[in-house]
């Protein structure tokens, strides 16, 4: 029981609290001119002024090992308005 417990929190509330706190918080929108999917990490990396490769390695880094990266992805490319 605790087991699903842990992996709803890591495959659904997880990823949703990532999302509201990007896009709601900080504020983050999506790049049109750097993107590889969605521009999603371009936009990131974009208003963190750093490096979107950079970004996008420990994004697929996360995604092996902490196992929520996919999810969180798709759910930032459907709420993140687009940017410049």
């Amino acid at each position: 029981m605790i087991y699903l417990l842990i992996i709803s929190f890591f495959s659904i509330v997880l990823p949703l609290l990532i999302v509201r706190w990007v896009v709601g918080v900080l504020g983050f929108t999506k790049s049109r001119s750097d993107r590889v999917i969605a521009g999603v990490l371009g936009g990131i990396a974009r208003q963190l002024n750093i490096d979107s490769t950079v970004l996008r390695v420990i994004w697929i880094i996360l995604i092996f090992f902490a196992g929520f990266g996919v999810g969180t992805y798709i759910l930032l490319w459907i709420f993140m308005p687009v940017g410049d």
